[in-house]
């Protein structure tokens, strides 16, 4: 992975979670990465394992893409700041939000990645599919349209409103006919 963030030459912010989620780990990243891999990832990105603020960082206007599991909060935080995604799936619904991301032609899912540790991705096939979803304007264009559209469903008005206030009438109409 940091071979092939290094060689897509875009500069970039790695959050890396070693172990379990939610859950701090002894080793540090110099333990993990070694010396000489942090050095390289020095001169191009930064690399921290602590938790950051995902929808701060998704929302700077310097955010380009997201390399992601594709997990559903991550899909809709990309999608809601309008940051074109690469979703590499590890388990649970990430193949599902995956494809709904490749379906809606918000990002890329390479499907020959395969799924959790099923298959060695190769450093160069990772820094391919991010200077492919970087330089895909088509990709930035639809991600501007479906923060659009899901800003517009959230807002006054709009189509989570008036499904919320539909159930709520319905809800109503059932407890007053008991």
């Amino acid at each position: 992975m940091a071979l092939g963030l290094i060689e897509s030459g875009y500069s970039f912010l790695w959050v890396v979670k070693l172990k379990v989620v939610d859950k701090e780990e002894e080793e540090g990243l110099e333990d993990v990465l070694g010396s000489e891999l942090m050095n390289k990832v020095k001169e191009k990105g930064v690399v921290v394992k602590e938790f950051v603020d995902q929808m701060g960082i998704l929302g700077h206007p310097s955010v380009g893409g997201f390399v992601s599991h594709g997990g559903w909060n991550s899909v809709i935080e990309s999608v809601w700041e309008g940051v074109p995604i690469l979703t590499w799936p590890q388990g649970g619904d990430q193949k599902i939000t995956s494809e709904a991301v490749r379906i809606n032609g918000v990002g890329i899912w390479p499907q020959e990645w395969g799924w959790g540790s099923e298959h060695v991705v190769k450093w160069k096939e990772i820094a391919d599919r991010i200077k492919e979803m970087m330089g895909n304007e088509s990709l930035r264009v639809k991600a501007e349209e479906m923060k659009k559209a899901a800003r517009n469903a959230a807002g006054v008005g709009g189509s989570c409103e008036v499904i919320v206030k539909k159930l709520i009438d319905e809800w109503k109409k059932n407890v007053q006919a008991t």
